[in-house]
């Protein structure tokens, strides 16, 4: 029911967006050359990247703070059981996944006409120094409210009902299938199976966000700095990108390994659920509380 909700507020949210941008760069609705706005128009760009993406996380807020779980717990908004350099090095290992993935699916499949055409909006809208405010917004607006839903409220759901390995699997096929775009999808799953696992681990949706920022942030940057094929000239800025990516990455994903055999699975406890169940039978002073102190 959620999902459903959720899927219809973003197809309206879409539908209104693309006539409020219509009539913010040619000032009517029908104009012929609407997708040529789309392409130039910068505010219109922004407002279809963002306004969408709040809608998203609308449904899955409001659920939160209808439960009658505390909604940081309901949506893994607290600190859970990861001290802060675990969540930094999520954060510069979820790169590396997604630039494994991008490469893999390169190899086997060719790239989809609708990727070839974000791509273009990404490199026309990204020219001169409108580059790094494109992917700090690219990096930020979906790792809060893709976040929020997927690993936030859907995972945490999934997880309560069907445990912990089927609720990450299936939180990441619908993160997955979200991006409607077959090559796009099979691209993104390993990166919804990473998130997912370091939210289950850290028993917090805040350094899945960050490895989601940072990876989105990441591909912006490869992507806008990445030289002209019919140039057949190498990118320093795009090597040296890539480069940090790889040794930040290894390096990153020890500290995950390290952080997960340090501290273990989340206690049976830290679920919200099982959590206010307990608290109905002790006293305030003894109510669970997260692992680590925040």
């Amino acid at each position: 029911m959620a999902v459903c909700s959720l899927s219809l507020c973003l197809s309206v949210a879409s539908a209104l967006v693309l006539a409020l941008i219509l009539m913010v760069a040619n000032g009517t609705i029908g104009t012929p050359g609407a997708s040529a706005a789309l392409m130039n128009d910068r505010v219109g760009f922004l407002i279809l990247l963002v306004v969408p993406q709040i809608m998203l996380a609308v449904p899955p807020v409001l659920a939160g703070l209808a439960s009658p779980v505390p909604t940081s717990w309901r949506l893994g908004w607290r600190r859970g059981q990861w001290p802060v350099w675990a969540w930094m090095a999520a954060a510069f290992a979820t790169p590396l996944i997604g630039l494994g993935s991008s490469i893999a699916i390169g190899l086997l499949v060719e790239e989809s006409v609708h990727l070839q055409e974000m791509t273009e909006m990404f490199r026309k809208q990204g020219e001169g120094w409108f580059m790094i405010p494109l992917a700090l917004l690219i990096g930020i607006t979906p790792a809060m409210c893709e976040e929020i839903l997927f690993r936030g409220y859907v995972q945490t759901r999934l997880t309560r009902s069907f445990g912990p390995l089927m609720g990450i699997l299936a939180a990441s096929v619908l993160f997955a299938a979200f991006h409607m775009d077959f090559v796009h999808s099979i691209a993104v799953f390993p990166i919804g199976l990473f998130l997912g696992f370091v939210r289950w681990q850290s028993g917090s949706i805040l350094p899945a966000m960050m490895g989601h920022f940072v990876n989105n942030a990441v591909s912006i940057l490869l992507l806008l700095t990445a030289s002209d094929p019919s140039t057949q000239t190498v990118s320093i800025p795009s090597v040296l990108l890539v480069m940090t990516v790889l040794l930040a990455g290894i390096a990153s994903a020890g500290l995950v390994a390290t952080a997960t055999l340090q501290f273990g699975p989340p206690e049976r406890l830290s679920d919200p659920d099982d959590a206010m169940l307990e608290a109905t039978t002790v006293s305030h002073t003894d109510a669970p509380r997260d692992p680590v102190p925040s």
